[in-house]
């Protein structure tokens, strides 16, 4: 099963560094005969006012910002780390 779905991955990726055949539309590129530009971009002046970010999610009854933390609790560390450990100390290789 593996081998026919890594035969069909490099089936399929080979075809994207095939060439096109000549005269159809894949050969033909709009950019082939263009020039390149050198005008300079044009600055935009039209931004209202700088850019603000606000990561405040949620506010209490009174409109102050609710600020969540997150605590290291090392007995729910432990009871996950439990049957890993187990794991590394009875492998027998």
């Amino acid at each position: 099963m593996f081998k026919t779905f890594l035969l069909a991955a490099l089936v399929a990726s080979a075809s994207a560094y095939a060439p096109a055949m000549p005269g159809t539309k894949l050969s033909q590129s709009k950019f082939a005969g263009a020039r390149a530009s050198y005008a300079a971009p044009v600055p935009a002046t039209t931004r209202s006012s700088d850019a603000t970010m606000s990561a405040i999610t949620r506010r209490d009854a009174d409109g102050n910002p609710i600020t969540n933390y997150d605590y290291f609790d090392p007995i729910w560390v432990g009871i996950l780390l439990l049957p890993w450990v187990a794991l590394l100390v009875t492998n027998p290789f």
